[in-house]
């Protein structure tokens, strides 16, 4: 049996049982004073000879006689053993980072110590008497006056047109030819053309003037946009169509008129002329006020008489009282 337990230790890797240490045999104490002969040395032991294997059976019967339990491995007690110690080294530097941020947050900061008062003395300030500065309000600015109309028949370029007719009509001052086609400015308004439009554009069709027509005598006639009209009676028997720059303008006689009447009669007849809208007239000289007329007989005793008025000759006008003249039209038919 203890060689077989010794083949089970050595298979299973256990220490195996320290022999003890072979007895030492003193010599007699009279056998060292003595010349008699030692004792023999003593035997050495004989060999040990290796146990034999063990079987199977004696293996399994070793395991069973060997108390079993749970046991747990040393590395993985010691894994369990360090999360556990890491768990509990957390918690307590979260618990002590939460206890100092509350414990910083319920500090106050200190309370600044109150300013001590200084003590100034008081400066006795004299007043100073400031007198008053009379501020005047600002002059008005003076208003312009107005442009005054350009001297009586006055014509810069030399075109037939004054320079307040050129004004009127928007052309240039210092162009003869306006638009450039040819024609001089004062040729085209004598024909009822605009001068300072691209030809062939009707004065009419330009804005510059209007179409007036009476509402009873049948006629008509261009009057300029910039003058005023006006009647002096109900049945507008005569009209009065000026320009406020200068009070210059036409006065339009309906009716019987004495001078036309007197020239039509005589052996003269005066300058006869036909309007560029057809209506058949003549030119004679009114004999009260040696102003210029320009008659167009209506009816046997019924003309229409236009007068070229003006306050201070020379006539700034000229050449827009001939357009007027040229824009006359007769709707009734002339009776001998």
């Amino acid at each position: 049996m203890p060689e077989q337990f010794l083949a089970l230790t050595r298979a299973a890797g256990l220490p195996l049982p320290k022999a003890p240490p072979p007895p030492v045999t003193a010599p007699p104490l009279g056998a060292r004073g003595g010349a008699g002969e030692l004792p023999p040395p003593p035997k050495a032991p004989p060999p040990s000879v290796a146990p034999a294997a063990p079987t199977p059976s004696e293996i399994s019967n070793l395991k069973s006689q060997i108390p079993q339990g749970p046991g747990i491995p040393m590395e993985e007690g010691k894994r369990k053993m360090i999360v556990i110690w890491g768990a509990v080294g957390g918690v307590i530097l979260i618990g002590g980072g939460l206890a100092a941020f509350f414990a910083l947050r319920s500090v106050k900061p200190p309370t600044p110590p109150a300013p001590r008062p200084i003590n100034v003395p008081p400066v006795n300030i004299v007043p100073v008497n400031v007198p008053p500065v009379n501020i005047a309000p600002p002059a008005p600015e003076p208003e312009p006056e107005p442009e005054p109309p350009p001297a009586a028949d006055k014509d810069t370029d030399a075109d037939g047109l004054t320079d307040a007719e050129e004004l009127l009509l928007g052309t240039d001052i210092g162009l003869a030819d306006s638009d450039r086609d040819g024609y001089s400015d004062s040729i085209e308004l004598a024909n009822l053309y605009n001068p300072a439009g691209v030809a062939p554009q009707r004065i009419l069709d330009a804005g510059l003037v209007y179409e007036y027509e009476h509402p009873t005598a049948g006629w008509s006639i261009y009057l300029p946009r910039a003058w005023s009209i006006a009647a002096t009676d109900q049945e507008q028997q005569e009209l009065l169509v000026t320009t406020q720059a200068s009070g210059e303008g036409v006065a339009i006689h309906i009716g019987l008129q004495p001078e036309c009447a007197a020239r039509e009669g005589g052996p003269d007849l005066g300058d006869e002329l036909q309007t560029k809208r057809g209506a058949v007239g003549f030119r004679v000289v009114a004999a009260s006020s040696g102003a210029p007329l320009v008659c167009f007989r209506l009816s046997a005793d019924r003309y229409i008489a236009l007068e070229h008025r003006a306050s201070n000759p020379p006539r700034r006008y000229p050449q827009l009282f001939d357009m007027l003249v040229q824009s006359v039209a007769v709707s009734a038919p002339n009776i001998p």
